[in-house]
C-alpha cells in the first residue's frame, strides 16, 4: 500500500450509520452522537475504508492541558473554541499497516483547520486527545509528534458535575495546529478576529472576592486613631456610588446613607450598636484626598484582570496604553512596563511643564515630517496630521523607559468657511522605532482621540468639566473611579451609560452584580471585631 494514495475526507450523511456501527463494533468506547461542534472523517484507499476519526469539542476542564497552555481562569472559557478533541480514532482490524495511523493523523492535521473554519466559523489552534493506559500507550500519537503533557485526575463528567470517585487517569496528548499555539492561547489579549461570541468566565464561589478585598493592599494614609471606617470599605462605597452617577463627595455620601443594612454589610461597613454605619462625607473626602492614585489604579486594574469577563479591553496586560496628560506620570509608566508587561504612548501637556518644554524645544524647528496622513473629510471639516519622531532625547528626558519622543501637528480646514486651524501636541512612548514607526505612533494617537469621546461621557454623566474637586489627589482618584465606571458599564450593558446609571441608581442589587459582590461577600457576623484600626 502506498501511504501517499490515502485520502481523508468527511463522512457524508448516508455513511453516518456505517461509521457509528463500525465504532460500536471495533472501538472499546463505542460511538459518540454527532452533536455540537463535531466532524467525522474516514480514511480511504482505493475506496476501501481504513480508519475512522471523530473530532469534537474539547474537555471543559483538564488540569494537565491547562497547565501546559498556561492560561488563567479568566481566559480559559473564552478560548476553548480554539481547541478540539480527537475523541475517537480507529484503524479497522484488517488494515493494521506500518505508519498508517501516523499518516492518517497527519492528513487530519492538514485539512481539519480549514474544514473547522468553514463549518463552524472560527479557527482551531490546538488538538487534544486522551489515552487510556489500560489499553494503549499513546505510541501512534508520539510517532505523529503529539506532545504528552500529563494525566487527568480520573474524574468523569456527569450530568450533575463530576463523579465522586476517581477512575483510571487518562494520558493527555496535544498537537498544535498553528505556530506558537501555546503562547497565543495564553496571551493576555486575544485578537478580536479569534473571539467567539460573548467572552465567558466561570468562577467558583471561593474565587469570587468582593470589591473591598482588592483595596486591602492600598496603604492607608490616615493616622491609626482616625480610622473609624476601613479604607477598603470607603473606597468600595465611593466606587459603587460613582458607578451610580454620584458626582462628588456629597453625592457619594448621600448614596451611602441610602444603603440598607444588608447592603452596608456587603460593603463590610463598621458594625456598632447593632447597626452598620457608613462613612460620612468628611471621611470620604479625607480618603480620596490622601490615597495614592497609582495604588488605587493598580487595585482597579487587578479587579479588571480577574473579573473583566465581558470585555477583554478591561485588562491591560501586554497592550499599548494611550493616555492623556492627567495620566502622564512616572509611577504609572513603571507600573505598566514592570508589572503589566504593557507599553505606553503618552501625551505631555502643561501638567508636566519641564518635560513638555524639553520636547517642544527639540521640535521647535521642524523639517519635513517623518509621516503625514492624507487629508480626510470628517464632521464637515478636512483634517490632516503629521508626526515627527526622535530617539535623541531618550537619555535626556527624566521619564522611565523612553523609546521615542514625538510631535504631532493637526491641520483642520472647515469645509464651509475655509477657516484653518493648527494644533501641535507632544508626547513620548516606550516603543522603540523598531516596534512603532511614525505611522503606527500616529495610529495610536488617533485611537486615543477616539477614546476622547470617553471625556464627553464623563462630562455628560458626572459634569466633569465643572467639577470643583481640586485638593490633593482627589482629581486623579475621582477620575480613575469614573473611568472605571464607564469601562464597567460599557462591558456589561447594551444601553447608554446614562440609561445604565439610572437603572443602577434604582437597583442597588444590580450594583452588587456589576461589582461581583453578590455571592461571596457575606454579611459580617455581629460578633466579628471591627476591621478598622
Amino acid at each position: 500500500m502506498n501511504l501517499r494514495e490515502i485520502i481523508l475526507r468527511p463522512v457524508i450523511a448516508c455513511e453516518e450509520a456505517r461509521f457509528r456501527a463500525l465504532l460500536d463494533t471495533h472501538h472499546y468506547l463505542g460511538s459518540l452522537p454527532k452533536i455540537g461542534h463535531t466532524l467525522w472523517y474516514v480514511a480511504t484507499w482505493q475506496d476501501r475504508w481504513l480508519g475512522l476519526l471523530s473530532v469534537g469539542a474539547p474537555a471543559w476542564k483538564c488540569a494537565a492541558r491547562d497547565r501546559w497552555i498556561g492560561w488563567d481562569l479568566r481566559h480559559q472559557y473564552d478560548r476553548l473554541h480554539l481547541i478540539a478533541n480527537n475523541a475517537r480514532f480507529l484503524i479497522l482490524p484488517e488494515h493494521h499497516y506500518p505508519n498508517l495511523a501516523s499518516r492518517i493523523l497527519s492528513l487530519c492535521e492538514r485539512r481539519l483547520p480549514q474544514d473547522w473554519t468553514e463549518r463552524f466559523g472560527h479557527p482551531l489552534w490546538l488538538l487534544e486527545t486522551f489515552v487510556d493506559p489500560r489499553y494503549f500507550h499513546g505510541t501512534i500519537y508520539r510517532a505523529a509528534n503529539w506532545e504528552y503533557v500529563g494525566e487527568t485526575r480520573g474524574f468523569r463528567r456527569t450530568r450533575s458535575g463530576y463523579s465522586d470517585t476517581a477512575h483510571t487517569p487518562k494520558r493527555v496528548f496535544v498537537r498544535p495546529l498553528v505556530a506558537r499555539a501555546k503562547a497565543r492561547l495564553s496571551q493576555p489579549w486575544l485578537d478580536p478576529a479569534y473571539r467567539h461570541g460573548a467572552p465567558k468566565m466561570m468562577l467558583r464561589a471561593e474565587h469570587m472576592c468582593s470589591l473591598p478585598a482588592f483595596f486591602a493592599e492600598i496603604p492607608d494614609p490616615r493616622r491609626p486613631q482616625g480610622r473609624r471606617h476601613p479604607l477598603p470599605t470607603v473606597l468600595a462605597i465611593a466606587t459603587a456610588a460613582v458607578l451610580c452617577g454620584a458626582r462628588g463627595y456629597k453625592g457619594i455620601a448621600q448614596w451611602a446613607e441610602d444603603l440598607s443594612q444588608q447592603a452596608r454589610a456587603r460593603f463590610r461597613c463598621r458594625y456598632r450598636n447593632g447597626r452598620y454605619e457608613v462613612p460620612s462625607r468628611t471621611r470620604i473626602r479625607d480618603v480620596l484626598i490622601r490615597v495614592d492614585p497609582c495604588s488605587l489604579d493598580r487595585a482597579l486594574q487587578d479587579w479588571n484582570a480577574q473579573y473583566g469577563d465581558a470585555d477583554e479591553g478591561l485588562a491591560i496586560d501586554g497592550k499599548t496604553i494611550t493616555a492623556d496628560a492627567l495620566l502622564t506620570q512616572r509611577d504609572f509608566a513603571r507600573y505598566l512596563l514592570e508589572e503589566r508587561a504593557a507599553h505606553y504612548v503618552f501625551t505631555v501637556k502643561d501638567n508636566q511643564p519641564t518635560l513638555r518644554e524639553d520636547i517642544r524645544l527639540f521640535f521647535e524647528r521642524r523639517d519635513e515630517p517623518d509621516f503625514r496622513e492624507p487629508l480626510t473629510l470628517e464632521h464637515g471639516r478636512l483634517e490632516s496630521r503629521a508626526i515627527w519622531t526622535t530617539t535623541q532625547l531618550n537619555d535626556y528626558l527624566q521619564f522611565p523607559f523612553v523609546g521615542q519622543a514625538f510631535a504631532i501637528e493637526r491641520l483642520r480646514i472647515d469645509k464651509k468657511t475655509g477657516e484653518t486651524s493648527t494644533e501641535v501636541v507632544y508626547g513620548l512612548t516606550d516603543h522603540p522605532p523598531q516596534s512603532a514607526d511614525p505611522a503606527r505612533l500616529l495610529a495610536f494617537n488617533r485611537a486615543h482621540w477616539g477614546i476622547e469621546a470617553h471625556h464627553y461621557i464623563l462630562d455628560w454623566n458626572w459634569d466633569e468639566d465643572r467639577c470643583t474637586i481640586r485638593t490633593g489627589h482627589r482629581p486623579e482618584n475621582i477620575t480613575r473611579l469614573r473611568r472605571f465606571a464607564v469601562g464597567l458599564i460599557k462591558s456589561k450593558s447594551s444601553d447608554s451609560v446614562a440609561a445604565t446609571i439610572d437603572k443602577l441608581t434604582r437597583n442597588v442589587r444590580r450594583v452588587f452584580d456589576y461589582l461581583r459582590m453578590t455571592r461571596n461577600s457575606n454579611p459580617r457576623s455581629r460578633t466579628q471585631p471591627d476591621l478598622a484600626g
